[in-house]
């Protein structure tokens, strides 16, 4: 039982992230628009998860990208330049 902890959270096939939308929608009021955006999100996090990214990779990569090759704030003594 004990092994089976790194898993991800999943309810009926669906990330435990993807479904935190649908969470937030009552405190915020139940407007169709807001339920469309819940289910666009949740939509949006089913796909990450059959490409085979966790949400938190997702964020990494996402992070990563913008952030670009360049680090300028890393001193040169610093910098890998093979990693």
């Amino acid at each position: 039982m004990w092994r089976d902890t790194a898993r991800d959270v999943t309810f009926l096939g669906l990330d435990a992230w993807a479904l935190a939308p649908f969470v937030i929608v009552p405190f915020t009021g139940w407007a169709w628009w807001m339920i469309g955006i819940a289910f666009a999100i949740a939509v949006i996090f089913a796909l990450m998860r059959v490409a085979g990214l966790s949400v938190v990779g997702t964020a990494r990569r996402v992070r990563s990208w913008i952030a670009g090759v360049e680090r300028p704030a890393t001193p040169p003594s610093k910098q890998r330049f093979f990693a």
